[in-house]
């Protein structure tokens, strides 16, 4: 019987969370330092749509209207609509986060820095 491997993602980015209903408008991140990393979807529908990917072994759950900023200080801040844990139990598991572009009080808009 063959070997299993599996890849682990690289969280190349270390991202500020606020666990809803706190956000970056109201006050300090619940986390800091989480590794994650940013998926630019390829369609959208008249939204930037991105995964924000997080390691599960970093926050303990993420929920929607939860907010990232990725990186930490860059002032792009993400909003959380959907959240799902990929690969749960084996080594290769995270949290696949469909997270729109906000603004630091979570609002759509024209944002961008």
């Amino acid at each position: 019987m063959a070997t299993r491997t599996y890849t682990k993602p690289v969280f190349n980015l270390l991202c500020s969370k606020w666990t809803f209903p706190n956000k970056p408008s109201v006050g300090a991140a619940d986390f800091t330092g989480v590794p994650a990393q940013l998926y630019y979807n390829s369609i959208s529908f008249g939204t930037t749509q991105v995964q924000v990917r997080v390691d599960v072994n970093a926050v303990p759950s993420v929920v929607p209207f939860d907010m990232f900023e990725c990186p930490s200080g860059s002032g792009l801040f993400f909003k959380v609509t959907l959240c799902e844990w990929m690969h749960k139990d084996f080594p290769n598991e995270y949290w696949s986060c469909v997270s729109i572009q906000t603004d630091s009080a979570g609002t759509q808009g024209s944002h961008l820095p």
